[in-house]
């Protein structure tokens, strides 16, 4: 099967390439060293914007000079490709609209629909001008706008700090919910978050669940870190509503309007429970 899916891969890719100009092509690749720094450009000298450690699987889009191209906080940035090795010929990705058109061309003209998705996990081939061509969890091969995916990159970003903004989040433990609020003795859910990350880091979130589920790098619950932003579907309509804080071993923080809860500020699980049904992302800031 992996003999297969590699070899699909590169004929997608030489198709691309062949009919329609040159398509960026995508890879995952694992880091072999320690830990291996992210720098901003392809030279041995450039500016260091972070690190990965060992074993970290990370999406790629370019092989130059000895250099994997990487998305780092939304922007370009580089790896060294001696201390990485591919793993999958493809990357994850994330559709961040309701209902995005999966075609089966790179155009909305002539085209036919062959999918809908909403806030789903894909996997990215390549990329020809503002177009991805992926792969669903449902195996539809096609192409989506390229501005309607988000890319993986939520190993990317230090949570360094998180003991500081969950040890604020934690000191405001019993505080009464109350509609539109942002502290700093009373909030609804992302008021809470916007007084905890401004607080913690000095970022101004907006007043919004919706707009923070934008905001940062997507990332997928099994690498939810200390410090990463949880976001639920809690009113029928499917679209995010909601947003905690993820505070480690399963939990998260939050302002909560429920009456199980107290109407308060509370600690739930997004493994077990009603949370874990509502549960739909995390989003993973820069700090």
């Amino acid at each position: 099967m992996k003999i297969a899916r590699i070899v699909s891969g590169c004929l997608i890719a030489l198709l691309l390439t062949s009919s329609m100009g040159f398509a960026e092509t995508y890879q995952s690749v694992k880091i072999t060293a320690d830990k291996l720094n992210i720098r901003e450009d392809m030279a041995i000298d450039a500016t260091i914007l972070g690190s990965l450690d060992q074993e970290t699987v990370v999406g790629t889009s370019e092989l130059t000079d000895g250099w994997y191209k990487i998305s780092y906080s939304g922007k370009p940035a580089y790896i060294s490709a001696d201390y990485a090795e591919v793993v999958e010929d493809f990357s994850i990705g994330y559709i961040t609209g309701q209902n995005v058109n999966v075609r089966d061309v790179p155009s909305t003209e002539e085209s036919t629909v062959l999918s809908r998705l909403s806030d789903a996990e894909i996997q990215i081939h390549a990329k020809e001008n503002d177009w991805y061509h992926i792969t669903t969890a449902d195996g539809v091969e096609g192409y989506v706008f390229a501005d309607l995916v988000s890319l993986e990159d939520g190993n990317l970003s230090s949570n360094a700090d998180a003991a500081n903004l969950i040890s604020i989040a934690k000191s405001k433990l019993g505080c009464p919910y109350a509609w539109a609020q942002e502290g700093p003795n009373s909030f609804d859910c992302s008021g809470f978050a916007k007084y905890c990350f401004k607080q913690a880091y000095g970022i101004d979130l907006p007043h919004s669940a919706s707009a923070i589920s934008q905001k940062g790098t997507r990332v997928s619950k099994s690498e939810l870190q200390a410090g990463d932003l949880v976001f639920f579907a809690t009113s029928g309509s499917g679209s995010v509503n909601h947003v905690g804080i993820y505070i480690g071993n399963g939990d998260f923080i939050h302002a909560s309007s429920s009456s199980s809860n107290g109407h308060q500020v509370h600690i739930n699980s997004v493994t077990t429970g009603y949370y874990s049904t509502a549960y739909k992302w995390a989003q993973r800031l820069s700090i």
